[in-house]
């Protein structure tokens, strides 16, 4: 670009907008507009996992559980100690009625990476209790 005093142009700064307008869409419980907002910046940068982490927040709102946990995942590949893609993934599995997985790939990671965390203990008690229903039903 042509240094004329304008700032040369910010693939990052441009992603960030739309993720912050993602969060208030988020905020409103605007899913839908959430995911595209969240789509276009994850289009202008994606090897950001946070851009990932929060689209999955708002495909599991949507109830799109698959695309939320392909989300997690792209997330945890980018940043393996992001806890709390882990905890998404968690949840996403266990929206899904997935109890193994939702502890196996997602609680028990996220807790390994945060061991104090009362939220993620409880989500493992949370799906646990379920798979012990799950075997009682059987």
């Amino acid at each position: 670009m042509e240094k004329s005093g304008v700032t040369e142009f910010d693939l990052k700064n441009m992603a960030d907008a739309f993720k912050l307008q993602g969060n208030k869409c988020m905020q409103r419980k605007w899913y839908p507009d959430a995911i595209r907002l969240y789509t276009v910046a994850v289009a202008l940068c994606d090897d950001n996992a946070v851009y990932h982490c929060n689209r999955a927040a708002a495909y599991t709102q949507f109830r799109m559980y698959t695309e939320a946990i392909r989300d997690c995942n792209k997330a945890i590949e980018i940043d393996p100690n992001y806890k709390k893609a882990y905890s998404r993934l968690g949840f996403a599995y266990y929206a899904q009625g997935n109890y193994t997985e939702a502890v196996e790939k997602g609680f028990r990671k996220a807790l390994q990476l945060d061991p104090n965390n009362e939220s993620i203990i409880g989500n493992i008690q949370a799906a646990e209790q379920k798979l012990g229903e799950g075997r009682l039903n059987t």
